[in-house]
């Protein structure tokens, strides 16, 4: 059959896509991005690299996982959630596959199942096969994505209502955090170090703490001591939390003075306050022009020790244990009566939230960084759970730089698995090949579904659509 509407999305692309991705609102917002950093020092967040060199005395394994849904007429779907472990040292990768039939679709159940299925391949590949390696090596657990954003992920997922039909899969949402929980500590009494990775990451935390700081030493050049309460309480929570333009009282404040400043900082101001609450700009977009400004190839940004740095959590007073369990255990109460449970099942799922609330109290703090390892490669985000000090501890500032943490193996060892910017490590490129869904391999599991249903009768859900979540 024909296509009636290419030609249309043609000049859809040519009149609207086009200049914009090419045109003066992209070189407007690179101009005003640009001026506003020329304002930051690169040396205030960047580390020259010297002497890293490549390695082959330590073991590694790898972890990616993929996801694709098989979507019905009837709305239900199957969610195919997959996950490898491949090592350097010989063993068989480690596979997992989670199928799992959803009546209606939930993106909390997508998120779930995801990340159970890594989870679970992480834990077999530490307890089957790195743990019972000789000791005479280092042991690293690479994985995929950001620790900081798995875990606030599924906090955020047990205690927002996000949808009316995500609360009936709170208890896959627990077994996440629950697992993810338990990978760390078991990675700790095992010694084998993780290292999650992301190439490219949207995490605005450094950003946050640039451009509030930047603005507030601006501001205060113009004001000196007439300096706002209130402007002064916004610049240091958006320098501290992340990112309090998710707040609507910070986002409305920080327009108004936007509009409304005149001092002669104001271009600054208003430019910093526009990236400030651009969601485009991340951590990577800022510190990959500061490395550019000074020429650098193998670096590393300064090492940023987080806690409970959450805007929305922060806010709310949700920076413990007990309140988040709390807000879990009304979470869980609300599910109970989705899922129409038994009295035996709704106390198993009582007394897990008690466990979260446990697994939350022992939680190490999170170490990030960035680095790049070639001139023209972008920032990646590395980070490592630091057991010293715990993610729940309110003695410490939520945010605090730790450039003396010594993590000189950890890069050389990235360092190692580096080839260039696509292949930016090796494992993972393995595991992530292994991993994804091509459209031949899904079409088989598509294929495969159809061919059991043909006889199951009274359904009508025959006809298939295949869908990428």
């Amino acid at each position: 059959m024909p296509d009636l509407f290419f030609d249309l999305y043609v000049k859809e692309f040519e009149e609207n896509i086009k200049p914009r991705l090419d045109g003066a609102d992209r070189r407007s917002s690179s101009t005003y991005l640009l001026k506003v950093l020329d304002n930051v020092r690169p040396d205030e967040m960047w580390r020259e690299l010297k002497g890293l060199s490549k390695r082959d005395d330590y073991y590694v394994a790898a972890v990616d996982g993929g996801i694709r849904t098989i979507s019905f007429t009837d709305g239900s779907e199957i969610v195919i959630a997959r996950a490898i472990a491949v090592n350097n040292f010989g063993d068989k990768p480690i596979r997992t596959v989670r199928a799992h039939y959803l009546p209606v679709p939930s993106s909390a159940a997508y998120w779930a199942y995801l990340g159970l299925a890594e989870l679970e391949t992480c834990m077999k590949c530490v307890i089957e096969q790195l743990s019972k390696l000789p000791e005479n090596r280092e042991k690293y657990l690479l994985i995929d994505g950001s620790l900081y954003a798995r875990l606030i992920g599924a906090v955020h997922n047990l205690i927002l209502t996000r949808g009316f039909l995500d609360l009936y899969y709170v208890p896959e949402i627990m077994e996440n955090l629950y697992k993810l929980c338990t990978l760390l500590e078991e990675c700790a009494s095992y010694g084998i170090q993780p290292i999650f990775v992301s190439k490219n990451s949207s995490l605005k935390i450094l950003k946050d703490h640039i451009m509030f700081t930047l603005l507030k030493e601006a501001f205060k050049r113009d004001v000196g001591l007439k300096f706002s309460t209130e402007i002064y309480e916004i610049f240091t929570r958006g320098s501290e939390w992340y990112s309090i333009v998710w707040l609507r009282k910070y986002r409305k404040k920080l327009v108004e003075l936007a509009r409304e400043y005149n001092g002669s900082n104001r271009d600054l101001i208003r430019n910093g306050i526009k990236i400030v609450i651009s969601q485009s700009i991340t951590d990577t977009c800022i510190l990959e022009y500061l490395a550019h400004r000074c020429g650098l190839s193998c670096a590393i940004s300064r090492k940023l020790l987080i806690g409970i740095v959450d805007a929305y959590m922060n806010d709310k007073k949700l920076t413990s244990p007990d309140s988040i369990y709390r807000m879990i255990i009304d979470r869980v109460e609300d599910s109970i009566m989705l899922r129409m449970c038994d009295d035996n099942e709704a106390e198993m799922y009582r007394r897990f939230a008690e466990k979260i609330r446990d697994k939350l109290n022992i939680l190490p703090r999170i170490l990030l960084a960035y680095v790049k390892f070639r001139k023209d490669d972008s920032p990646m985000l590395i980070e490592i759970p630091v057991n010293k000090w715990r993610l729940f501890d309110d003695t410490i500032p939520p945010k605090i730089f730790y450039d003396s943490f010594n993590m000189w193996n950890i890069l050389e060892v990235l360092f190692s698995e580096y080839k260039d910017p696509y292949h930016y490590n090796r494992m993972l490129w393995l595991a992530h090949n292994y991993v994804t869904f091509r459209d031949s391999e899904f079409n088989e599991y598509v294929m495969m579904t159809i061919k059991n249903l043909e006889n199951v009768r009274g359904r009508r859900i025959h006809t298939l659509i295949m869908g990428v979540h």
